[in-house]
């Protein structure tokens, strides 16, 4: 159940639902500005989810006239859109802290927001646990992007209940909105975090070195009438690859036996890659020719 793209980020929203009315009405109710920024926490997740839902319907879309390469970079924009609404946030959430700070007021009901900060926890486990798989099983950035906004919502809900059960024990008020900007602050380091890995592959950053490795090692054992190569060049998007190069075969080949060779070549390349996209140009042996620099692959 839930094992696709489409039907995670489904999951994602329903539960982002739930507990932006929960944490809003018991935030209201109790007067902890911590339970109240979980809420606009838990507001700016259901955002990041219904972009990811649709983010991940756009991205599987069949390569077309307009978009010969696919749509996958859709899912690298969503993450960094996600990254920013998680900065707007983190913002709010140390202006509404620093104010309370100024105005310290005592909480209501502290119990009732400890078990509701409790639950929040629990569920947003469940489903990040079930994010993360599909994500890395599908390679879909926004969805890991939306599983790192709720796995933040784990450690900041058990934030809230740690610092609301000091609030309460040693009835110390001003301790809820300082636990709020360090929640602030962290969330702040994550949306770093992700705008750096989304940014990698907008502006076509090289695949991992590991995979280089895998595709050179492919070419250099594919066929002896292959005699070197260059320009390889690769790139990601969303969870697709794609990768292109040219390769040196026996000059005394015909076009239809080195047609064969590339086909062959691009066929192990896609076999050892998941979701690979490859173009092989061939060329006469004639001249030694070295690879690209890895700074401008």
């Amino acid at each position: 159940m839930f094992d696709t793209k489409t039907t995670a980020a489904g999951l994602s929203i329903f539960s982002n639902v739930s507990l932006v009315l929960l944490k809003l009405v018991v935030g209201a109710f109790t007067g902890s500005i911590s339970i109240i920024s979980e809420a606009v926490h838990s507001g700016i997740d259901l955002l990041a989810s219904v972009m990811t839902f649709f983010s991940v319907r756009v991205s599987d879309r069949p390569p077309d006239s307009e978009h010969p390469y696919g749509h996958g970079k859709i899912e690298n924009i969503t993450s960094l859109v996600e990254a920013l609404l998680i900065v707007v946030a983190a913002v709010y959430i140390i202006y509404e802290a620093v104010h309370r700070v100024k105005t310290v007021t005592s909480l209501q009901a502290v119990p009732l927001g400890l078990g509701v900060m409790f639950l929040s926890a629990g569920v947003n486990f469940l489903v990040t646990r079930k994010l993360f798989f599909v994500a890395r099983s599908a390679e879909s950035a926004a969805l890991e992007a939306d599983a790192h906004h709720l796995r933040l919502d784990i450690y900041t809900s058990l934030g809230v209940l740690v610092g609301l059960g000091f609030t309460h024990v040693f009835k110390m008020p001003v301790l809820d909105p300082i636990l709020a900007i360090l929640i602030a602050m962290f969330i702040t380091k994550i949306a770093w975090n992700i705008t750096k890995s989304s940014l990698g592959s907008i502006v076509d950053q090289s695949l991992p070195e590991e995979e280089l490795v895998t595709i050179r090692s492919i070419i250099k054992g594919a066929d002896e009438r292959i005699k070197g190569f260059h320009r390889l060049r690769t790139r990601k998007a969303g969870a697709h690859r794609h990768v292109d190069l040219h390769i040196q075969v026996d000059k005394n080949l015909t076009v239809c036996e080195s047609h064969i060779i590339a086909n062959q070549l691009e066929e192990a390349i896609c076999n050892s890659l998941p979701r690979c996209r490859v173009v092989v140009h061939i060329e006469p042996e004639k001249e030694k020719h070295t690879e690209m620099p890895a700074s401008i692959r």
